[in-house]
């Protein structure tokens, strides 16, 4: 249903029916307005042609004046929804996108939820409307609320921000329902923005919304006394389709900043867009909204997933206040447990979004929208059609008795609620014309809406496959015999001089963004291809970078381009042809920023160490590099993979002797080589083995896993377990597959290959896993071998084990690696160290070492700075200074403002106190302020307090600095918390219950070193900093598993107070005990010790308190008499 007031009706500007709109004894004619305003005991209108007037009687005795409006509200909306259910799913004549069932119900989706919503569904939405709204900056979830539908959106923002009779702008002509929407329950009319439909100059286009006609329904709405608070934007536009530029919104915004109006932006549709030629925009996605605090964004399900029977929708704004108003209304129009799980099951879904629903949803869209357009234009019928959403706007002037405009709404038939307004009376014969019109093209357009009903389940698998990727069923290229070569590779490049960093831009994750080419078949010009499918292991690699962090497919996004191109063996490779295709790639420019992958460089005779395709400033990952060819910096050397590694299972061998000293076990070796082998066998008898090929076994399969030594056979790969060093010799190439299956079987490699560089060996240490001879001195490497100690031997064996299990056990681990590594090099603040690389995980977290450069005992005369973070709750910050200034050992106070939008009070204001006192004001409220290493922190030592921590006594303070003092390695705190191992849910468990353990300390009140700021904020592992800010919680948890992990030691708890416990401060309380918040804890917990790969918290069974705490002594001869009880 769609509103259109005309002015020549003589409607006024204000354009809301009923009772929200003017006096019910009032009348304004036959227009909406009027209908709308009749006295409700009167019967209403029968519309023309259309339902049974019967049915709209509004006489009834039980109902207010008010609940007849609301009824006759219903019952004018149930035609359509009866025609809206003629063509439903239906297996066969209609089906729908489906995915398996994603029904689930676990204990926590059953209980009260926050009423904004659970968090795990409003981080996949923040997700979901960052990627496909492309913000500039990941959108947040604590700005997210959740509701049953975009008519509650619309209903709960009109009551929060409209007082009764307020008024919305709103553009015409608009879906009608949004009438109803707002006024049902705030109250609140709509004042009308009229369009003019035909052009009226150069550069605008039919229906074009202006600032000018904006500022013209303002000025009227003022003059009529209506007082306007906002400004309704459907984008795309319903019912025109009409796509607002960014330059139109932005000037929309401007609008309405210098009116003070909110701007209310529905992008329901923003998904529906199925013209490939028309740009989408969201209000999301620009670079800084003039007003976000006066900014909100509507997005539900029921249009572009066709999920209107499950009842989703989502606001994101940036005002917490109208955020936390509406999640009250969340208690009437919230979403069940269930349903959030289905959603964010769905939300989280991208490659199934992305891969098959919305291509198949444009397509039907599109051909729905061809199907109507082509009969419109048979019939001599003009039509405004903008390649979005479910609508074609339809000109039926000439064919009306009146003048008039039509809408044909191709989901649903709701035309008709809007009386003769909209729809004049028509002769007979037209009637009939156009009823029969309208059912043909209904009927074409509501297969559309109803072919998007479909479940859904995270079940999906979109992989790239061999299947998909098979150049059987994608387009065709032919490379003219005269199309351009790329130069050969630049030996000079660096990242400095060919690689472009800007297009990696900032990123707050610190990650890459890797876009993959689209598979084309490339054939030259006798039509014969360039290459066939491409290879198992190569799709492996691609579906490893697009099931990745790294992988996005916006390739305006991207900062490292990878080719669908397989170029990893180039014995499979025609050159010229190979590097005639690259040039054609849409970004090549070159080959700046272009990855190429390759494991078999070079061909017979000479076999060159790296590709020989010409690639300019490609960046290769190769895999037999020497030091002549590779760039270093620049190339990346990666291992060759050996299938062997997903076809043999070898488990770990523990430390001990074996059998073998050295084993050499490659086939097809140079003669001289194998002389040199040989001689060593003869010399050092059984302890050498030297085995070949076995000439007595068939070609095949199990030749290949088989080695003989004369008339023996052993199972290769698992005689190199039998071995403790292990040979590996160039070949023909410099790179080799045995060193993945030496390494595998925990054999320390020989690599005798002069010039090779090994594997990742930018950032691996291959001192600790191998032994590098150099060819000459072959004749000596058993000597050699024998001068190292059997305990360094059983270390380089660990070692050598797990750099295969981390990266080169698969074709996954071997692209992550590469990606890691060109990812340290642009953001080479965030990069992972020299431990993460090479440490395996029991050195990681069993070795673990305090920082040696933290005194024993830090000198008492430096005292502590106390960091108090605040937002804006200022009389109770001023109590903290109050109380905090009171400790003797005090050097320093600083207030951390973390309220962007709040100037702090003036420095007359502030409490005066014994010791400086500085705020330093934060570019944006991240809760990680608070462990900055700011310069102004001179002390060792360093309180975190909050700014309602007001129970805390001086002698506590000064205790637990005491403590610290002694411990300075230590993060020494007050009210303890504790983990725990949930066996029925199989994971962290957070809990703040009163136990005989603690392995927490809440940061709220704790002491710690400076030092412990410095790696919160630049050595904090993964992306847990960025985690903490965006869910805005858990930065206290994450400080305690880093300082546990850096240290290995547990946390000490000062006195007997197990919570932040005060009559002012009973929320806080109630929020530990809050079971939400408990479970968002323990999310958390999860979180982090997946990032950390380990769990780094100690429990420990004791706290401390001052010597004659409990003991009956006078108080005066207590160091700290006043410590409180809990």
């Amino acid at each position: 249903m769609f509103t259109l007031p005309q002015k020549d009706f003589s409607a006024p500007t204000t354009c809301l029916g009923p009772a929200c709109m003017q006096d019910l004894g009032s009348s304004h004619g036959d227009d909406l307005e009027g209908e709308c305003s009749r006295k409700l005991d009167q019967k209403l209108p029968e519309l023309p042609g259309v339902g049974d007037s019967a049915m709209f009687s509004p006489d009834t005795s039980y109902l207010s004046s008010r609940g007849r409006m609301i009824k006759w509200f219903w019952d004018s909306a149930e035609e359509g929804y009866r025609t809206y259910h003629m063509d439903e799913y239906d297996e066969n004549k209609n089906p729908s996108l489906s995915q398996s069932d994603m029904q689930r119900v676990e204990p926590s989706l059953l209980q009260y939820a926050d009423w904004r919503g659970h968090l795990f569904l409003r981080e996949e939405v923040a997700k979901f409307l960052s990627f496909y709204c492309k913000s500039p900056a990941p959108l947040r979830p604590e700005n997210v609320v959740v509701l049953n539908g975009g008519a509650s959106l619309f209903s709960a923002l009109a009551t929060v921000l409209c007082e009764a009779g307020e008024a919305f702008l709103i553009p015409t002509p608009y879906y009608g329902a949004i009438t109803q929407h707002v006024c049902l329950y705030g109250n609140v009319r709509l004042a009308c923005v009229y369009l003019d439909s035909e052009v009226t100059g150069l550069d605008t286009r039919p229906f074009q919304l202006t600032v000018e006609k904006l500022e013209m329904a303002l000025r009227e709405a003022h003059s009529e006394g209506v007082k306007v608070k906002g400004l309704i934007l459907i984008n795309p536009q319903n019912p025109l389709g009409d796509i607002y530029s960014p330059e139109e919104l932005q000037e929309y915004l401007v609008f309405a900043k210098r009116h003070k109006l909110h701007v209310i932006v529905d992008e329901v549709y923003m998904l529906s867009v199925f013209e490939e030629s028309v740009g989408y925009c969201s209000v999301l996605s620009l670079e800084r909204l003039p007003d976000p605090q006066r900014t909100h964004v509507m997005w539900a399900t029921s249009k572009d997933f066709g999920m209107s029977g499950l009842r989703f929708g989502t606001l994101y704004t940036e005002n917490q206040d109208v955020a936390t108003a509406v999640a009250s209304l969340c208690r009437y129009h919230g979403l069940s447990g269930l349903v959030q799980y289905q959603m964010a099951q769905l939300l989280r879904d991208r490659d199934w979004i992305n891969q098959v629903y919305l291509p198949e949803n444009h397509a039907r869209l599109k051909a729905a929208h061809t199907y109507v357009s082509e009969e419109l234009r048979a019939l001599g019928i003009p039509f405004l059609s903008r390649g979005a959403g479910f609508f074609i706007w339809v000109d039926l002037r000439k064919e009306c008795e009146k003048e008039a405009v039509c809408v044909i709404m191709c989901a649903s038939v709701k035309y008709n609620i809007r009386g003769p307004a909209l729809i004049p009376r028509m002769k007979t014969k037209h009637r009939i014309y156009y009823i029969t019109l309208f059912s043909i093209v209904l009927l074409g357009l509501i297969a559309t809406g109803m072919f998007q009903f479909w479940p859904h389940s995270i079940e999906s698998s979109n992989d790239w496959n061999v299947e998909k990727r098979s150049v059987r069923d994608v387009p065709v290229v032919r490379l003219p015999a005269d199309s351009p070569i790329p130069e050969r590779g630049d030996l000079s490049c660096r990242m400095h001089t060919c690689f472009d960093v800007y297009r990696c831009g900032f990123n707050p994750k610190n990650k890459i963004k890797v876009y993959i080419y689209a598979l084309k078949k490339y054939v030259d010009d006798f039509g014969v291809p360039v290459s066939n499918t491409i290879s198992r292991e190569y799709n492996e690699l691609l579906t490893a970078i697009s099931d990745s962090d790294y992988y996005t497919d916006d390739i305006n996004r991207a900062c490292l381009f990878v080719p669908s191109i397989d170029v990893l063996n180039q014995n499979t490779l025609r050159i010229k042809e190979t590097a005639q295709a690259l040039a054609q790639l849409s970004r090549w420019d070159r080959g700046t920023n272009h990855l190429l992958f390759n494991m078999l460089p070079g061909g017979p005779p000479d076999y060159n160490t790296a590709l020989d395709v010409p690639r300019d400033r490609a960046l290769l990952a190769g895999g037999g590099f020497s030091t002549w060819t590779y760039r270093q910096g620049y190339d990346v050397s990666i291992p060759v993979y050996s299938p062997l590694s997903a076809e043999v299972d070898l488990p770990e061998k523990g430390p001990g002797p074996r059998r073998y000293f050295l084993i050499s076990s490659q086939v097809g070796l140079h003669p001289e080589y194998r002389e040199d082998l040989e001689a060593l066998q003869v010399k050092h008898g059984e302890s050498v083995l030297v085995l070949d090929k076995c000439t007595n076994l068939s070609e095949g399969g199990l030749s290949i896993r088989k080695r003989c030594h004369k008339h023996q056979v052993f199972d290769y790969p698992q005689v190199l377990q039998e071995a403790t060093f292990c040979v590996v010799l160039r070949g023909a190439r410099l790179g080799q597959a045995i060193l993945s299956d030496v390494l595998q079987a925990g054999c320390v490699p020989v690599v005798i290959a002069d010039s090779y560089i090994l594997p990742f060996s930018e950032v691996l240490d291959w001192k600790r896993a191998s032994v590098v001879v150099p060819e000459e001195k072959m004749s000596d490497v058993y000597s050699i071998l024998q001068s190292i100690p059997q305990r360094q031997i059983e270390e380089m064996q660990r070692q050598a084990r797990w750099f295969w299990e981390a990266y080169f056990q698969s074709i996954k681990a071997i692209a992550l690696a590469t990606l890691q590594i060109i990812n340290d090099r642009i953001y080479p603040y965030a990069a992972i160290s020299y431990e993460e690389w090479n440490d395996p995980p029991a050195v990681k977290w069993g070795s673990v070492s305090n920082p040696l450069f933290l005194p024993l005992i830090p000198p008492q005369s430096q005292g502590f700075t106390a960091i108090v973070l605040t937002y804006d709750r200022v009389e109770s910050l001023f109590r903290v200074i109050t109380e905090v200034s009171k400790v003797p050992s005090l050097s320093k106070l600083l207030v951390v403002w973390n309220n962007q939008n709040k100037n702090p009070p003036e420095d007359s204001l502030w409490p005066k106190i014994r010791v400086p006192l500085k705020v330093v004001r934060t570019a944006e409220n991240k809760l990680s302020n608070r462990f900055f290493p700011y310069d102004e922190i001179e002390t060792e030592a360093v309180l975190a307090i909050d700014d309602d921590i007001i129970m805390l006594t001086s002698d506590e303070l000064q205790f637990g600095y005491e403590v610290w003092r002694e411990f300075p390695d230590r993060l020494v705190g007050y009210p303890g918390r504790l983990h725990l191992w949930d066996h029925e849910m199989n994971k962290w468990k957070y809990e703040s219950e009163w136990t005989n353990e603690v392995s927490m300390v809440l940061t709220g009140a704790a002491f710690y070193h400076k030092y412990f700021n410095y790696l919160y904020t630049y050595k904090m592992p993964g992306d847990i900093k960025n985690w903490v800010d965006a869910h805005m919680n858990c930065e206290d948890i994450a400080m305690n598993f880093l300082v546990a992990n850096v240290t290995g030691k547990a946390v000490i708890k000062v006195t007997p107070r197990k919570k932040f416990k005060c009559p002012e401060c009973t929320a806080i309380d109630g929020l530990s005990l809050d079971q939400t918040h408990m479970v968002e804890r323990s999310e958390c917990i999860n979180k982090f010790a997946s990032v950390f790969g380990t769990m780094p918290l100690k429990v420990v069974e004791h706290r401390a308190d001052p010597v004659l705490y409990k003991d009956d002594f006078p108080e005066k001869l207590k160091s700290f008499p006043n410590i409180g009880s809990l």
